[in-house]
């Protein structure tokens, strides 16, 4: 690939100087300034934001939910066993 040399601007003392430019003078720039899309953007940041709020709460409810299923699990298991031991007794099932 070709080296390409960056030549900054240089006054006649040899300073590097950025050349500058009016707003006015720049064509198109009408085609950027657009409040109406900031104003778009701003609406879509705030739906947005909205609903990561409520799929946070979604999620923590459903983490909450999930911790109380595995309890029930855990305690429908020890019930099963329980009741296992009532319907067959040990000595009879070996």
């Amino acid at each position: 690939m070709a080296e390409i040399n960056i030549r900054y601007l240089q006054d006649t003392d040899g300073d590097r100087y950025f050349p500058m430019t009016h707003v006015n003078a720049i064509l198109g720039l009408e085609e950027f300034d657009n409040v109406e899309d900031v104003e778009n953007l701003q609406q879509i940041i705030t739906s947005m934001n909205i609903t990561i709020s409520s799929l946070q709460t979604r999620v923590s409810t459903l983490e909450t939910e999930n911790v109380q299923m595995k309890q029930d699990i855990e305690q429908n298991k020890l019930d099963i066993e329980e009741l296992k031991a009532l319907i067959i007794p040990p000595e009879e099932g070996e």
